[in-house]
């Protein structure tokens, strides 16, 4: 399990800082089958993109 605070610092921040695109053209997240896991990682980039918006 992954915390939404630990999501929000280690993906959140790091999307924010280098772009959307960058980071999918740079990083890969893969066998990510937990639904659970999922949504707190979705949620922490679009609650920290929406900032920006």
């Amino acid at each position: 399990m992954i915390s939404s605070s630990f999501a929000d610092e280690c993906f959140g921040k790091l999307i924010l800082g280098i772009g959307k695109e960058q980071f999918k053209s740079c990083f890969q997240i893969t066998d990510l089958n937990d639904n659970n896991l999922k949504l707190v990682l979705n949620c922490s980039v679009k609650q920290r993109l929406a900032e920006v918006n």
